[in-house]
């Protein structure tokens, strides 16, 4: 994809992560909430109920470099930009 069409100058490139997949029984942490424990369980015997999903959980900022409108270069932390850390929800 090409950034620059929306003015960002810098990065060029970047990996902002992501997760993705179900979550099963075996792959649920210690520390996860009950719901999602629960539909684990219920989803292992009905099709119907869908298995709890990978999904951010932890997420880091970004610098950035863009161009505005008026021509102006402006460096910005962004802060929620990459994925740090997925869980099953």
């Amino acid at each position: 994809m090409d950034f620059q069409k929306w003015g960002l100058v810098e990065p060029s490139k970047f990996d902002i992560g992501f997760c993705s997949g179900g979550c099963n029984r075996d792959s649920l942490g210690i520390g996860c909430a009950e719901h999602t424990a629960l539909m684990a369980l219920l989803s292992e015997n009905n099709t119907n109920i869908g298995v709890p999903q990978c999904a951010p959980i932890e997420y880091g900022p970004m610098a950035v470099m863009y161009v505005q409108a008026n021509g102006n270069h402006v460096a910005k932390k962004v802060n929620k930009m990459s994925v740090r850390r997925c869980d099953c929800r």
